[in-house]
């Protein structure tokens, strides 16, 4: 699959009646600051690059009018994510020197990376056209054929897409590769509206034997896994959701070519009581002239629209444009209305009947209903679960939202077009009936014995005071961080879906729905927990949350921003996995964290003062396991890249950060003191070694200078301690175990001591030939597109003869990770760069920008101020995100 090396962002929004010119003007105004705050920080010229020929089509939205719920479309290239999470809000206007505000719209955005096309134009000579019909159609690959296949079903779908183009001779349009609900968008142009509703008819009824390499697709599918009969008749695409649209210049001059037919209806949203005064306002120009020979009588209609007319003399679009003129030009009018919609309608043309009559002849030979196989996948547990719940003396109102979130679940589950994303929470409630079960079962068990131990119940809790945990209020509160969990993971899976339409953009984490990129992860996050936790169904789910960031024993949680940039999403992917364990590692090591902490505080006593010893507390030590585990798994102990990435991750985390922008000396001590304990106790060497390390940024010059000899001194020899030792050994050889045993029931009795460490380093050098062909480089020989598709054609080698174990999945997972961390590590030549900004503007210094092209920004990322490495850095996003989406599809057949 080619993508190029930029993003496609669409912006679907209702007009503010009467000030339509206005709000465009105003939206355009969103776009083209956002480029020139870029261009203002391109450091092109030390480069010899033109930041003009860069710039020219991004950020430049091209305007068409939609003739549906929304009004207009803003279509424009992008090359950068982050744009796309921005609050779509018009500025204010000035008239007559005073601002006004423009009027409350709605919004939905789609985003998604822009795939390359050899034969049709460019999309800036798309975008350029005028006086052109246009379609946006979200197409939704059939689920069950999107499970276990990934790309494989989605490149033979898009080359069969630009067939049928091809066939109704349209040679304009885009293929979007959507971050949504939906796999595919297409944006296609053309003169006539009738070939670009045909050719969308013919897009829907493509079938699964129409594709190139079917077979193999079945053979892959959750359908096959099924046995479906006739799997070969099943559609490819089970849901488009469609816009039609024509240029806005075109719209608002009336200057469309005079003998196109199209017939719409108009629908109007009436104010209550407002209906004589509208009709007044409207008789004027309704029920003589032109208007009204077009258009017949206004009728009541139920639902959220009151009035429709209807075209009943179809002559050219002008009809459909006069009735917004008349809007806007009539100011009385428009204040006894709210909103309007406009709906297409097109006849079937005589050879499309004619295809459509033979078809209702033949016997449907498709697969049946996948809703009867999806039944199984129903969590029936819900008078299982109000016996737990009321046995634990839990309040009605509790009570009623479980049920409602099995309710909801197990009607989501048998949507055949979003239950691909339903399928992250199975585990979820699983796990949460589980532990309604075993709570409920001390209480029994109290009751016949007469006491509940306490240890019994507390279980992960054991800082919990006893009279607390018996409280119906601990017991309701853990009950609610399940609910808040599913609640918020499963908005962020069905935001802007196909039932949305006539929604805003709700989310306050979400202003464009990644929900493809988000379900994913979270396939990928659940098989990587395969290494370090026993059972797979541990109820463990990713969601979006910008307030809370820090995983927990339920969820794994991301930011938007970063989950649209893998390398900071696979920096602490096994870092915020382990997070979820870490009440357990304080449970089982409580002892040992105490010895530890005794000692260290004795080692420290003449170096350190109180309030620092203070700082490290003995928790930290629990995060000591975290970071083992992930120096061995993440960075296969290439003490390089783990340096660079402690503080490249650390930097642009403002959590860590002070008011100035830059980590305060609490945190950089209680991290440094991590990256020391690591250092010493894995035994890094050359500049690695503690006693070599220099500060890793002027910033932290003063805080190094105070504490890092110290801290070197007292951790040298804390490592030293007999009991670190003794640990430090037991978590390596539970890393190797771990790898041991991920495909087969853990026994260690039946273990071959020495073929765990065997095993892990064939996981680690396999990481290293896949890109390097063996040698540890600085940079991996292969590019990104290279990369990409070694990948894909090992993953779907039919001769690869493990491809489907755990291990060999693990091994999958690594090598995208390692090859996105060492991307970002190359681009810094191994020395973190930190964006200097002023602390009055926030405003980046621009004087600090001409020494080199890549930084990190104490806002969170990486701020890249060179036109080629924009491009490169947004191309290697698109790919490796497609090799996220594709493999974590790929990964969901084991799901269900």
């Amino acid at each position: 699959m080619n993508h190029q090396p930029y993003g496609v962002h669409i912006a679907l929004t209702k007009y503010p009646l009467g000030q339509e010119t206005e709000y465009i003007e105003n939206i355009r105004s969103l776009y083209t600051s956002y480029g020139k705050k870029i261009e203002e920080y391109l450091n092109s010229k030390e480069h010899g690059l033109d930041n003009a020929s860069y710039l020219k089509h991004l950020y430049s939205p091209k305007v068409f009018h939609l003739f549906s719920h929304f009004d207009a479309a803003f279509v424009s290239v992008i090359d950068n994510y982050k744009f796309t999470q921005r609050v779509f809000e018009p500025r204010c206007r000035t008239k007559d020197g005073e601002p006004e505000p423009i009027k409350n719209v709605s919004y939905q955005i789609i985003s998604g990376s822009l795939l390359g096309k050899k034969k049709v134009p460019t999309i800036d000579k798309f975008l350029d056209k005028p006086n052109r019909f246009v379609k946006i159609v979200q197409l939704k690959i059939t689920n069950g054929l999107v499970i276990g296949n990934g790309n494989k079903i989605f490149e033979s779908s898009v080359v069969t897409v630009e067939t049928v183009l091809e066939t109704y001779g349209i040679s304009d349009y885009i293929l979007i590769d959507s971050f949504n609900w939906s796999e595919l968008v297409l944006i296609a142009s053309h003169e006539d509206p009738n070939v670009l509703t045909n050719s969308l008819l013919c897009i829907r009824k493509l079938k699964l034997k129409e594709l190139e390499g079917f077979s193999e697709i079945v053979e892959n599918s959750l359908y096959g896994k099924w046995s479906l009969e006739n799997i070969q008749e099943a559609h490819v695409f089970n849901d488009t959701h469609s816009y039609l649209g024509v240029d806005f210049t075109t719209f608002s001059e009336n200057s469309f070519k005079k003998d196109i037919k199209f017939e719409s209806t108009v629908e109007w949203q009436v104010k209550p009581g407002h209906f004589p005064q509208f009709c007044n306002e409207t008789s004027k120009q309704l029920h003589s002239g032109e208007i009204h020979s077009r258009y017949g009588k206004a009728r009541f209609k139920y639902g959220k629209t009151d009035f429709v007319v209807e075209e009943i003399k179809p002559n050219n679009l002008s009809s459909n444009q006069e009735i917004f003129t008349m809007i806007r030009n009539n100011s009385n009018l428009r204040n006894h209305i709210r909103k309007i919609k406009t709906k297409p309608v097109f006849k079937f043309q005589s050879d499309l009947i004619k295809q459509y009559n033979k078809e209702r002849k033949q016997e449907f030979l498709g697969p049946c209903q996948t809703e009867d196989y999806l039944e199984k996948y129903k969590v029936d547990v819900e008078k299982k679960a109000a016996i737990y719940l009321r046995k634990l003396n839990v309040s009605r109102n509790v009570r009623k939202k479980v049920r409602k979130v099995i309710y909801n679940y197990n009607q989501g589950i048998q949507d055949p077009i979003l239950y691909i994303y339903y399928i992250d929470l199975y585990h979820l409630l699983e796990s949460f009936v589980e532990m309604l079960k075993s709570k409920s079962a001390v209480i029994t068990q109290g009751i016949e014995e007469g006491s509940i131990k306490k240890t019994a119940f507390i279980e992960e809790n054991s800082a919990q005071e006893w009279h607390e945990v018996l409280k119906t209020k601990f017991i309701e509160d853990i009950i609610n961080d399940h609910v808040e969990v599913f609640e918020e993971a499963l908005q962020s899976r069905l935001l802007n879906n196909y039932n949305f339409e006539d929604l805003n953009e709700f989310s306050l984490d979400i202003n464009s729905a990644n929900t493809s990129i988000l379900s994913s992860m979270d396939a990928i996050i659940k098989h990587c927990a395969r290494c370090f936790r026993d059972s797979y169904a541990s109820g463990l789910v990713t969601r979006i949350n910008d307030t809370e960031t820090v995983s927990n024993s339920i969820s794994v949680n991301y930011n938007i921003d970063h989950l649209i940039c893998p390398p900071l999403v696979f920096a602490t992917l096994i870092k915020e996995i382990l997070n979820n364990e870490m009440s357990q590692f304080f449970k089982q090591n409580e002892s040992l964290f105490d010895t530890l902490n005794k000692k260290w505080l004795k080692i420290s006593e003449n170096d350190f003062g109180a309030l620092e010893r203070m700082i490290i507390e003995k928790q930290h030590f629990g995060y000591f396991e975290v970071d083992v585990k992930k120096y061995l798994v993440t960075y296969f102990e290439n003490q390089d890249l783990y340096v660079f990435w402690h503080w490249t991750y650390l930097l642009q985390n403002t959590s860590m950060q002070s008011a100035l922008g830059c980590l305060d000396e609490y945190n950089f001590l209680r991290e440094h003191f991590r990256l020391l304990l690591i250092a010493y106790g894995m035994k890094f060497d050359g500049d690695n070694h503690p006693s070599k390390m220099t500060c890793p940024i002027p910033e932290l010059k003063t805080f190094w200078d105070r504490h890092h000899k110290r801290l070197c001194s007292i951790v040298e020899r804390f490592v030293k301690e007999d009991e670190f030792e003794t640990w430090l050994s037991n978590l390596k050889d539970q890393v190797m175990t771990n790898l041991y045993f991920i495909d087969s029931k853990k026994d260690e009795t039946s273990m071959i001591p020495h073929l765990k460490e065997v095993k892990y380093q064939s996981l680690k050098t396999w990481v290293f030939e896949f890109i390097w062909n063996g040698k540890n480089e600085v940079m991996p020989n292969l590019t990104v597109k290279e990369f990409h598709k070694r990948f894909m054609d090992i993953l779907y080698e039919d001769k690869h003869p493990e491809r489907d174990t755990n291990f060999n999945k693990i091994k999958s997972i690594s090598v995208i990770s390692y090859y996105c961390l060492h991307y970002v590590y190359y681009k810094f030549s191994g020395k973190p760069r930190m964006l200097r900004r002023d602390y009055t503007t926030g405003e980046p210094i621009k004087h600090f920008l001409h020494s080199d092209t890549w930084f990190i920004d104490s806002f969170g990322g990486f701020f890249v101020n060179c036109p080629e490495e924009r491009k490169d850095f947004n191309h290697f996003c698109n790919v490796v995100l497609n090799m996220i989406w594709s493999y974590g599809v790929y990964l969901k057949s084991d799901q269900l």
